[in-house]
């Protein structure tokens, strides 16, 4: 190989590899953000939420993450209003998962503790209280802290990326 091609095949080289990651940037799956804001009384209380609503995103949910920002969480969406079943499963924060209804009103409100190294069969289940939309979790004492309890307002924005 010649002096003079050595520099052409690096710079070709180098150009394939930064195209080839702006193709992966380009199509990664964005994960979409939404803003959960709780209206107690005068007050209201905004979360911003990473948005899950694929069934493997729902799947996968806060698992593994070791801390959780006071003014963050995790909003599930569903197609339709069901009887939602939640589970602490290597989830390693503490939480307070807050079932929504349709018409935007807090069902019910689990206080959820993680539960390493439970066989499946013996976790813990947090349930709706009745047909769901929504579920919203945030860390564990919130709601007490907020004031959120069963009957209050929700408003839900989600935002595309």
């Amino acid at each position: 190989m010649s002096e003079r091609k050595l520099p052409i095949m690096i710079f070709v080289a180098a150009c394939a590899v930064i195209l080839s990651l702006l193709l992966v940037l380009a199509l990664w799956p964005a994960t979409a953000a939404s803003t959960v804001t709780f209206s107690v009384g005068d007050d209201d209380f905004e979360f911003r939420c990473e948005v899950a609503d694929s069934s493997s995103e729902r799947a996968l949910g806060l698992m593994h993450r070791e801390s959780l920002p006071a003014d963050e969480g995790m909003l599930f969406v569903y197609e339709e209003p069901q009887n939602l079943t939640f589970w602490m499963k290597n989830t390693l924060v503490p939480l307070d998962i807050i079932f929504v209804d349709a018409g935007s009103h807090v069902l019910n409100i689990c206080q959820a503790e993680p539960e390493p190294g439970v066989p499946d069969s013996e976790l813990t289940m947090y349930r709706s209280s009745g047909p769901a939309k929504w579920a919203v979790e945030l860390n564990r004492g919130t709601c007490e802290e907020k004031g959120i309890i069963p009957g209050t307002i929700v408003s839900i924005l989600i935002n595309q990326n």
